[in-house]
């Protein structure tokens, strides 16, 4: 099941660096890694396809040949023009500030195996917002 937008997000989210450090991957594996169909992949790369810095225009978008897949669902897909994915996220003050605050919301909402990532991540971002 793909879930709504929600997880529509949060798994374009996931699939841009995963995408970038994996280099040419089989569909039908993107698919099993992130626990949807094949043709949910594709949607989802239709929506990352249009992905752009703000201030960059239609020849900077993420280049995935989704048409290609869509004839060949065994294909390889393979994402070009997104070296700025593998630039370390900058985080603005306010953002930083909104993000401590979210997680410690899910820190005291977490089950027990999630609760060392939260922490480890609010101990980083403390850090560097300290």
């Amino acid at each position: 099941m793909s879930g709504g937008s929600k997880e529509q997000v949060t798994r374009l989210l996931a699939l841009a660096p995963y995408l970038q450090t994996r280099g040419e991957v089989p569909l039908h594996e993107v698919a099993a890694d992130f626990g949807v169909t094949p043709a949910q992949v594709l949607k989802d790369l239709r929506v990352l396809f249009m992905c752009v810095l703000p201030g960059y225009g239609p020849g900077d978008l993420i280049d995935i040949n989704v048409e290609a897949l869509e004839d060949d669902p065994d294909g390889l897909v393979r994402v070009d023009n997104a070296e700025f994915l593998a630039r370390p996220l900058r985080l603005g003050s306010n953002e930083a500030s909104a993000l401590i605050v979210a997680l410690h919301a899910l820190l005291d909402a977490s089950p027990a195996g999630s609760r060392d990532v939260v922490e480890r991540t609010l101990a980083k971002l403390d850090d560097a917002h300290a």
